[in-house]
Formats: structure tokens, C-alpha cells, sequence
């Protein structure tokens, strides 16, 4: 289902902002897993197997997730609204009208 978006500059800029900060601290999450599981398996070494495959699984799901988050940002980018003029715009070609 499509829906008819009435969001402004500013609210899909919060949007993209808050994106990247759960991609950031999807990465930290990661991070740490992968530590603990350094540290547990060196404490358990006949647990070794079970628990990078654990790891492996959390690390698919969270890939997942920050995967639907960029194609979501992609969608943000390229959503389309008017300009002043009337014309029809996307989010990313306002950005490189700023930049310049």
C-alpha cells in the first residue's frame, strides 16, 4: 500500500538522522556480542561452536535490519515533493542544491 506523504524538509531530515543513529548503535551492538563471545569462548572452549554460531545469527538478524534501514533511506532520498516553482523534486536533489 502506498501511502501519500505530507511530511516537510525537516521532519524527513529528523528521519534520516535517526536512522543513522540506530545503524550506529546496531554497530556497537554487534561489537560488543562479538566481544563477549571472544571472552566466552577463551572460558569455555568446548562451548566454542555453539556460541560463534550464535553469533553468526545475531549478526544476520542485526544485518538484516540495517539493510531494510538503507533501503529505507534510499526511499527518503528519493521521495518526491514540489519545489517553489512547482516542480517536481527529490529529497537528494535538494540536498546537492544546498551543498552548492
Amino acid at each position: 500500500m502506498r501511502m501519500r506523504s505530507e511530511f516537510y524538509i525537516q521532519e524527513l531530515v529528523l528521519l534520516l538522522h535517526g536512522l543513522n543513529l540506530q545503524v550506529g548503535d546496531c554497530t556497537k551492538v554487534l561489537k560488543r556480542e562479538r566481544l563477549k563471545a571472544q571472552i566466552a569462548s577463551l572460558l569455555m572452549p568446548w562451548q566454542s561452536d555453539a556460541i560463534w554460531m550464535a553469533l553468526a545469527v545475531k549478526a544476520d538478524i542485526l544485518m538484516q535490519h540495517v539493510s531494510a534501514m538503507q533501503e529505507l533511506r534510499e526511499k527518503i532520498m528519493l521521495s518526491e515533493g514540489i519545489n517553489d516553482d512547482m516542480q517536481p523534486v527529490t529529497l537528494e536533489e535538494i540536498f546537492q542544491s544546498q551543498e552548492n
